[in-house]
């Protein structure tokens, strides 16, 4: 036989390898820093940063600090204050625990490490080059620890190669103090870039006011709590209102027991509990909390921490659908016309709007001033508002101190859908038949996809029946589409799932047909409606469930307060 081929690794090319894993980049290194911070009780955490952390992270805190025994160990591997037996990885209530993180830090950079403890009088001190002590001493120093990360990967020269731009990840780095600075309100936080503060925030009990201090008033203003959960599970936080939203997901914070970290089915029923309150592609602003017992979950998934699973997946998700849900069930959703201006530009026909709202106001009598209208418990009740059409399009009606304008289009669209929904799931469509059967002509690929869902296109109230190789004669349509193309809705219908078939669930696809039904039933812009016909929409429209959106994601209606306008027209 040859030579041995395994061989033991070793110590200082093992200790980069765990660096790999843990030490991605600056950003890496700042959260393992803070979040030991964290763990040591710390009140105040200061985080000094040098081009981008590539030549400096020092992170500073008033913790209970360590011995110099203690100091020592801390930078050996799996060393660890937080774990005792096997047992205690499912009990885990601290932040770091694998006892990875320092000595995998150090392996990769030009560590220094001062502490000390309040029983002391002095404290330690300890410096490593890629990971062997160069030096240790005793030191005069304040109470707690000081990190200081100098040369991030000076030994490792293609991790640093593959870092981005110092704005990139201090972009990275912001990211990180920022998510911690949320899960604990009541720790100071102070981070500095290049002797340039960039965060200074007092503690605070209140979660909503941190939220303010690092996001800013716009987003707060537009954020609505949640409560929710079960006896082994607390759910709370803050989710957007529809108007407020995002390009993408990156938004949409999730924290497992004071840990920021992803888990697909609380992604999923965020989007579950805002499909047709926004548009596709767009994404609302969530601060979801989420404590559990240790043993609930299994933070050990991804060596970073970043994800965590529940060993509950499906009642995790169904609690976090039904506390969002919640709250903007129970929320006025309306849209403010005046805030959507910082978000699309302002056309012609917004001016004339504005200009029409302000005709039919200054024809108004005066009235007494009244407590401000709960604009929901407005929506259930039976009113006859004041209104007016215009551009064959939009209603301008008046309810008590409010202004309300209504596209036509999309308040009938969710009327329809909302009555479609509701008689599917009691399986009590109404179908038609036509006096003359259509015919529908397909491409191979429809063709395919609609004898596969054929008998789910009956029970919406359609009987389609196969004529020749790629058409089909459509017997009987849904009532509702009576003065609809059931070929031309079908088609759409098809051309949708094909689109995304890989994502559709049966589910989806149906509900993908009733909104197109809807849309194709639903008044048109443009279309003059009678007296009748306006009044009869706004009393269906306000006794939705949800009169804030079409099923597609837009907005139904836009909201004015009276003293908006009277700003607007410099009365106040």
């Amino acid at each position: 036989m040859g030579l041995n081929l395994i061989k033991i690794l070793p110590e200082h090319v093992s200790n980069k390898i765990a660096a790999g894993e843990i030490v991605l980049r600056p950003a890496s290194v700042v959260k393992e820093l803070v979040e030991n911070s964290i763990d040591a009780e710390a009140t105040r955490i200061t985080i000094n940063i040098k081009a981008g952390g590539q030549k400096l992270i020092e992170v500073t805190d008033n913790g209970i600090g360590m011995n110099s025994d203690d100091a020592v160990l801390a930078l050996e591997r799996f060393s660890t204050s937080k774990i005792r037996n096997a047992d205690d990885i499912f009990q885990i209530n601290t932040l770091g625990f694998r006892g990875e993180a320092l000595p995998s830090i150090a392996s990769v950079s030009k560590l220094e490490l001062i502490t000390k403890s309040k029983d002391k009088h002095l404290g330690f001190l300890i410096k490593t080059v890629g990971g062997r002590i160069e030096k240790s001493q005793v030191t005069g120093c304040a109470d707690g620890t000081t990190v200081r990360v100098e040369d991030l990967f000076f030994n490792t020269l293609p991790r640093r190669k593959f870092l981005k731009s110092e704005s990139t990840e201090m972009s990275h780095i912001l990211n990180v103090v920022t998510f911690e600075a949320l899960v604990k309100p009541d720790i100071y936080f102070k981070l500095v870039r290049d002797r340039r503060e960039l965060i200074n925030i007092v503690p605070s009990h209140n979660l909503l006011k941190r939220i303010t201090s690092l996001f800013g008033e716009q987003v707060s203003n537009n954020l609505l709590p949640i409560q929710g959960g079960n006896d082994l599970l607390n759910i709370y936080g803050f989710v957007s209102k529809p108007e407020e939203t995002r390009a993408n997901r990156n938004s949409q914070l999730i924290f497992i027991n004071k840990r920021c970290a992803g888990n697909k089915s609380i992604s999923h029923s965020i989007y579950e509990a805002y499909h047709t309150l926004m548009p596709r592609g767009r994404f609302p602003v969530v601060f979801i909390f989420i404590d559990t017992p240790p043993a609930a979950i299994d933070v050990n998934i991804h060596p970073t921490k970043d994800e965590v699973k529940f060993f509950k997946e499906n009642l995790v998700h169904t609690l976090v659908k039904e506390a969002i849900s919640q709250a903007l069930n129970s929320s006025d959703l309306s849209h403010g016309l005046f805030a959507l201006e910082h978000e699309v530009a302002k056309t012609e026909q917004e001016h004339e709007i504005k200009e029409a709202i302000g005709r039919y106001m200054a024809k108004q009598k005066p009235h007494e001033q009244v407590s401000e209208l709960d604009f929901l418990k407005a929506n259930k009740t039976s009113i006859s508002p004041k209104y007016i059409q215009v551009f064959e399009t939009y209603i301008i009606a008046q309810l008590d101190e409010y202004v309300v304008i209504i596209d036509q289009h999309a308040a009938h669209e969710r009327i329809v859908y909302e009555k479609l929904i509701k008689a599917h799931s009691l399986s009590r469509i109404e179908s038609q038949g036509l006096l003359i059967d259509a015919t529908l002509d397909l491409s191979y690929r429809q063709t395919l996809i609609l004898e596969k869902y054929l008998d789910y296109f009956k029970s919406l109230g359609f009987q389609i029946e196969p004529f020749g190789k790629n058409a089909f004669s459509i017997h009987s349509i849904p009532a509702i589409l009576k003065k609809a193309d059931p070929a031309r809705v079908i088609s759409d219908v098809l051309d949708e799932i094909i689109e995304s078939e890989k994502a559709k669930t049966i589910e989806d696809i149906t509900e993908e047909l009733i909104k197109l039904i809807a849309c194709h039933t639903a008044i048109r812009a443009g279309a003059k409606l009678q007296k009748e016909e306006a009044e009869s929409l706004l009393h269906q429209l306000f006794n939705m469930q949800n009169p804030y959106t079409c099923p597609h994601g837009r907005p139904t209606m836009i909201k004015l307060t009276k003293h908006e306008l009277e700003k607007k027209f410099k009365r106040t």
